[in-house]
C-alpha cells in the first residue's frame, strides 16, 4: 500500500496509505483521474472532470497556472510507472508549495 499526500478540500494535507490500482485513486478524487507530472517521478492526481462538474475549489497550482477543484493527491512513481511512497522531502515540499487558503 503506497503512501500518498492527500489534499482534501478545505483541510490540511495528510499522508495516507492507499490500495494499489485505479479504483482506489478514483475513490480519492471522486471520479476519473487525471495525472499531471510535476517533476520526474512525482505526479499530481486529480479529478479530470472537476471543473466540468463544479467540484469546490481546492488550491492553486502555480506550475499549472490553474486551480484544482475537488480533492487531489501527490504520489511518486517508480521506473515501471507503479505508485510508490511519497518521501518525507516530498511531503514538506508540496505541503509548502500548495498551502491551504484560509
Amino acid at each position: 500500500m503506497p503512501k500518498v499526500l492527500l489534499f482534501p478540500v478545505g483541510e490540511d494535507p495528510k499522508v495516507m496509505d492507499i490500495a494499489k490500482g485505479l479504483q482506489p485513486m478514483q475513490d480519492l478524487v471522486g471520479g476519473y483521474i487525471e495525472n499531471v507530472t510535476l517533476e520526474d517521478g512525482v505526479g499530481l492526481i486529480c479529478n479530470e472532470e472537476g471543473k466540468l462538474t463544479g467540484l469546490p475549489l481546492n488550491r492553486p497550482v502555480p506550475e499549472l497556472n490553474d486551480v484544482i477543484r475537488g480533492p487531489f493527491f501527490i504520489s511518486r512513481y517508480n521506473d515501471e510507472g507503479e505508485t510508490v511512497d511519497v518521501t518525507a522531502t516530498d511531503v514538506k515540499k508540496y505541503t509548502k508549495r500548495f498551502p491551504r487558503e484560509r
